[in-house]
């Protein structure tokens, strides 16, 4: 009986050893970059959060105002520059180029204005930050989360930005 025992005791040690070491952190490496910190900065003043939907080119192709169907941002200077979520849930860009500073606590947390990386179109993930370069202006902007149906479907993200930006 006590041989029982002592087998079964060892047993579950040796089980629970396996299911200990197996519950750590997911696998999932994280993202380091030079505007990353672990500790989220809070939003700065003047940040502008809005909802954008994937609802196709915006501009002047159906004649909408691009603002009032929610699927640009338009900035405020004058220009022609603007910033559309696509269908295919892809920031395009006017007049502009956009990059990826990659996944960072929030929008404080876009420092540095990446050295490379910057093109016409982009895909849109939540949790990463991107640097909008105007010319001689930049636009800070994070994605916080997609905008989904009842049937998850994603229909559009909830970004905040700041503009204009000085690094």
């Amino acid at each position: 009986m006590k041989k029982s025992v002592l087998i079964f005791v060892k047993t579950v040690l040796v089980f629970g050893m396996f299911f200990v070491a197996g519950c750590g952190k997911g696998d999932e490496p994280e993202v380091k970059n030079e505007s990353n910190s672990e500790k989220t900065i809070p939003d700065p003043e003047g940040t502008i959060m809005r909802s954008l939907r994937n609802s196709g080119l915006p501009s002047y192709y159906g004649g909408y105002n691009r603002e009032e169907r929610g699927t640009a941002i338009g900035f405020p200077d004058g220009s022609n520059y603007w910033v559309a979520m696509t269908t295919s849930d892809d920031f395009l860009c006017q007049y502009c180029t956009i990059a990826s500073v990659g996944k960072v606590a929030g929008l404080g947390n876009i420092t540095k204005v990446p050295t490379s990386g910057f093109a016409g179109r982009i895909s849109v993930k939540p949790g990463y930050g991107y640097v909008i370069n105007l010319g001689d202006t930049y636009v800070r902007l994070y994605v916080e989360d997609w905008v989904t149906t009842i049937r998850d479907e994603v229909i559009g993200a909830d970004v905040k930005y700041q503009f204009p930006w000085e690094p």
